[in-house]
């Protein structure tokens, strides 16, 4: 900041004023300029049929719109939800969310005949006993 620091020695003009700004990392969100990155986990379900997901943002939550057949991987843009431009009011980054599927480790026996079914009208192999190998 111009003429904002000490004055010099003869007290008659002031110096520079120099600010250095640290971010700290943050276990949720990776910055990249204004627009952040996060993943999400969701439900294999809704990554094949869509639906809505929660999702985090610097200010909270928002609902995040997922269409059916998304893969994992997918990244899915949340406009203006990023880091505020200074100098430009109003003005803000993206938000950009990788979606990943969550596979569960353990079904109900109703989860795992409707699974079977499921296979069974696609045609799919699967494992349907359990081996000792």
């Amino acid at each position: 900041m111009t003429g904002e620091g000490e004055a010099g020695q003869s007290g008659a003009s002031r110096g520079d004023l120099y600010i250095q700004v640290l971010v700290k990392k943050n276990k949720t969100f990776e910055r990249q300029g204004h627009d952040i990155y996060c993943e999400v986990l969701i439900p294999y379900t809704v990554a094949v049929l869509g639906g809505e997901v929660e999702v985090p943002t610097l200010s909270g939550k928002t609902g995040l719109e997922i269409a059916g057949g998304t893969p994992a991987g997918k990244v899915l843009k949340v406009k203006g939800e990023g880091v505020p431009t200074f100098g430009m009011e109003g003005r803000r980054g993206d938000l950009y969310v990788r979606v990943q599927v969550e596979i569960p480790t353990k079904l109900s026996k109703t989860e795992r005949e409707i699974l079977e079914k499921l296979a069974v009208e696609r045609k799919e192999k699967i494992q349907t006993k359990k081996s000792f190998f």
